[in-house]
């Protein structure tokens, strides 16, 4: 059974928090949850609402259905009533609710509380007495929520969803019911996306940028340099959240040219470093990702979607910078872009970006967006390794020096010996020109092409690596999605009356030219969120293969999988 609930009320009033704590409490009762949340670039005013799926089998994705509205405001009455099919509400709204309605006195019950801030925990207490869930979770959730507060705010707060909760009992009966998952000792090995037996206490609910997060301190990353960029900020936060923890320098830097030339020095000096922003920071630091091409010095780069141009709509999603990050700065050089598509690859990918920067020598560019970044997902926790074997740090190609150590010496695999700051024997000069071995200038139209073959070789060695794209299902009819279109897509193909296969694409560059080309008699199917779909650019300018049908989406919104589904069933 699978549970869509939204909430909805005024920013600024704990919407979004207030609903997570809805979906934690879901999640410790072992259901599975997904959760995602609108708002408008404001402080304070506007409307915020997050969506909730809720279900006893795995969930990638939001939907566009809502079973049931929460409304804290009238204004979400007005936005979300006709897509919902009940409405949980005060009963001074209920009269504009068209349809089914759960009128209750929130704010009556929560005065008599002392303060009429509880009527969202009231709210939340009904909810789940609608559903059939119990307050144990909840209760939990209040007291480690509230322990910093007095005794007797934890106590109102609990008779608050109490309240709600014997009301909605007492006094209402609901479609949808959800049971409590009981907990099971089953050992599972191999992918958890395969199981729904978790053992409860096994479970995280994370966002993708808090797997980035995560994914970064695991792969041994030291330091951090970024200027705050919705929707990459939580990054930076993160990051500092756990700086004493993990001892990692942590740096606020005046601007993203500021932050990408520190990453690069730390870098240089053998230190995993990275920097995190959104399109606009990214624009300023592509010289200095050049500089670090050029310079082999191994950098990761976290660059959150938000659509533009300009500020464009500062916290929506998008897919626009997808070219962005493949040609950003002068001339041609190699870049890895990866584009995970769930928070289990924005953990394991971002390690496995941190490998490929220091063995390979180049700039990694790890690229999400505002739906990826900032929705939670019910997984595994990382730490059991389920997901996949864990991954080594490997630092590449370390010299201790040498006499007449050459910094760029040509090798057949094209990466270079590199020694750190201090190594005896191991000095060279590193700056933004082009250079011969040893890395003193060099202008010799001979030595341009031998550098710029070696930079490309090392690429060429790389592409052999990599594993191929993810393939779901088996069809004449293929989607292929990269990013953040991952779970909806899977969401899809549970509903979409027609059979067709799915392809995600999470390495964009080096691309999997020989795995597409075996594609070439399918009925390609491009699903991504902008206006050109810049994917389909880059399949035919690799394979030559001209993707016939496009599925793009760019109002600053995610796809949903209900009507993503409908788009599919007209092209296959």
């Amino acid at each position: 059974m699978k549970f869509n609930w939204r909430i909805g009320g005024e920013a600024g009033k704990g919407i979004i928090n207030i609903g997570q704590i809805f979906a934690k409490a879901c999640l410790r009762d072992g259901l599975k949850v997904f959760s995602y949340a609108e708002y408008p670039s404001l402080i304070r005013g506007g409307h915020n609402y997050l969506n909730v799926s809720v279900s006893d089998e795995n969930v990638y994705s939001h939907s566009s259905n809502v079973d049931l509205l929460l409304a804290l405001d009238k204004e979400t009455i007005v936005k979300h009533n006709k897509s919902s099919s009940a409405v949980l509400c005060d009963v001074s709204l209920s009269k504009i609710v068209r349809g089914k309605c759960y009128a209750i006195p929130m704010q009556d019950i929560a005065k008599d509380l002392g303060n009429i801030l509880y009527q969202n925990i009231v709210a939340i207490g009904a909810t789940l007495g609608l559903v059939g869930l119990d307050l144990k979770q909840l209760n939990n959730l209040l007291r480690e929520t509230f322990a910093h507060k007095d005794k007797k705010i934890i106590n109102a707060n609990i008779k608050a969803a109490k309240a709600g909760w014997d009301f909605a009992k007492n006094n209402f009966k609901f479609d949808i019911k959800l049971s409590p998952m009981p907990s099971k000792s089953k050992d599972l090995r191999g992918h958890a996306e395969q199981s729904s037996a978790w053992k409860k206490e096994d479970r995280i609910f994370i966002s993708g940028n808090d797997a980035i997060v995560a994914g970064a301190i695991k792969a041994g990353c030291k330091f951090i340099s970024a200027y705050p960029m919705t929707p990459a900020t939580s990054i930076l936060t993160g990051m500092a959240k756990y700086s004493r923890d993990y001892n990692i320098i942590v740096k606020h830097t005046e601007d993203e040219i500021a932050s990408i030339n520190m990453a690069i020095g730390a870098g240089f000096t053998g230190v995993r470093s990275m920097t995190c922003t959104s399109g606009g920071g990214f624009a300023l630091m592509s010289e200095g990702l050049g500089l670090a091409a050029q310079t082999e010095t191994p950098v990761v780069i976290a660059v959150s979607q938000r659509p533009g141009p300009a500020t464009g709509l500062a916290t929506r999603s998008g897919q626009g910078d997808l070219q962005f990050a493949l040609y950003s700065s002068q001339d041609s050089f190699p870049r890895v872009v990866i584009a995970p598509g769930d928070v289990n690859e924005c953990f394991y990918l971002t390690q496995q970006a941190f490998n490929i920067a220091e063995k390979y020598q180049l700039p990694v560019v790890i690229l999400v967006d505002k739906f990826l970044s900032t929705a939670h997902s019910s997984v595994h926790n990382f730490s059991l390794n389920l997901f996949s074997k864990p991954i080594k740090i490997d630092r590449g190609k370390i010299s201790k020096g040498a006499k007449n150590y050459k910094r760029y010496l040509i090798t057949k695999d094209g990466i270079s010996p590199r020694t750190l700051p201090g190594t005896s024997k191991g000095e060279f000069v590193a700056s933004s020109y082009e250079h011969d071995e040893y890395g003193a200038e060099c202008e010799d139209k001979e030595n341009k092409i031998a550098m710029t073959d070696k930079r490309y070789q090392k690429f060429e060695v790389l592409a052999k690596e990599l594993s191929e794209p993810k393939l779901f299902g088996n069809s004449n009819n293929v989607v292929v999605s990269w990013g953040s279109t991952k779970g909806v897509v899977r969401e899809a193909r549970k509903i979409c009356k027609k059979d067709f296969a799915h392809i995600h694409l999470s390495f964009i560059s080096p691309f999997p030219i020989k795995f597409f080309n075996k594609l070439s008699k399918k009925n390609l199917i491009v699903v991504e969120g902008n206006k050109t779909s810049q994917l389909s650019q880059l399949i035919r300018k690799e394979t030559g293969i001209e993707v016939k049908h496009k599925i793009l989406k760019y109002d600053g919104r995610p796809f949903d999988p209900e009507n993503l589904a409908k788009e599919i069933s007209k092209l296959v």
